[in-house]
């Protein structure tokens, strides 16, 4: 069952039919950054970006959070917030070190947020995945405030790579429920990103995770994948609105001045996107990290991750 709101088609939450109050996915706009140089980030960088995210959320939106370290989930409360940015501002010995595969998520929706926030920590001194960071928002809420976020990583804080745009929030107590429900969704609106960071981190170092209508190149990934990001800041481009930002930390590309869902049904196709694919193709992983439910299957999850450099693979 749906509720809607963002399109007459598009549910704005699926639920279980027997658990109403269960949300399997909702669309969401979101923004997952995989990040470089894990000290930074522990040491201020995720709560610098925690305290800018809640700037963007209505007051008692957060109502929940949890990490790594505790059982459950709990609410946030009267003094919530502050348990939150202690937790993310521990020291160790008199200074911030890295606390292997640390997890924070502040959200409204433990089961599927409309409004969350993750951060993932990770010493890449002993394993080669990345460490990420994710926002989630409404897919009603103001795109500015996603890219406002965006910037500020993009400013301050080295990155990998990071994608942003509308995309599926989904439950992963009902994986294969809300997969399902989401390949739905992508069949037909293929501005709709899904992500697994937890997969995708593996691989970040040599990849994008996709494209969107917000993009983030790290200068490592570029070097490694043989980009020249000056090339593609000095490059023209054929669609409106499409910019290139040389931020202090890496670029960012925005494929158009708002994000756009794609409803092929309607023959509205994200020409945008497919621009900055094409740009991008350099970068993008022969084999990505596969997807779960439906994506598995016929390599769906390989056409749909190239469904803007080869539209027809996937339509």
């Amino acid at each position: 069952m749906s509720e809607t709101e963002l399109d007459p088609a598009f549910p704005s939450r699926v639920y279980l039919r027997l658990s109403p109050e269960t949300t399997v996915a909702r669309p969401a706009l979101g923004l997952t950054v995989y990040i470089d140089e894990p000290l930074p980030w522990a040491r201020e960088g995720a709560l610098a970006l925690l305290q800018a995210f809640n700037e963007f959320v209505p007051p008692g939106a957060l109502r929940y959070f949890t990490t790594s370290m505790i059982l459950d989930w709990r609410g946030l409360g009267r003094e919530g917030m502050r348990a939150v940015n202690e937790a993310l501002a521990i020291d160790f010995l008199g200074g911030r070190q890295l606390r292997h595969l640390f997890e924070l998520r502040v959200c409204d929706d433990p089961d599927a947020p409309a409004y969350g926030f993750r951060y993932r920590e990770v010493d890449t001194s002993r394993v080669s995945r990345c460490g990420f960071i994710e926002f989630i928002l409404p897919p009603t809420h103001e795109p500015a405030d996603l890219l406002q976020l965006a910037l500020l990583i993009g400013h301050r804080f080295p990155f990998v790579s990071g994608m942003g745009g509308y995309m599926g929030s989904w439950n992963e107590a009902e994986k294969p429920t809300a997969f399902e429900q989401m390949f739905r969704w992508c069949c037909r609106y293929v501005g709709v990103d899904i992500q697994e960071p937890e997969r995708m981190a593996w691989l970040a170092r040599r990849g994008l995770a996709g494209t969107s209508w917000i993009n983030m190149i790290g200068p490592k990934l570029a070097a490694t994948c043989g980009v020249d990001l000056q090339l593609l800041a000095a490059r023209r481009w054929s669609q409106p609105d499409i910019a290139v930002m040389s931020l202090g930390q890496g670029t960012l590309i925005r494929a158009g001045a708002a994000p756009e869902i794609g409803d092929i049904n309607r023959l509205v196709f994200p020409h945008g996107y497919a621009e900055v694919a094409r740009a991008l193709q350099p970068l993008m992983l022969e084999e990505p990290p596969p997807l779960s439910g439906p994506f598995t299957q016929d390599e769906a999850g390989l056409r749909w991750y190239r469904r803007f450099v080869e539209p027809e693979g996937w339509s």
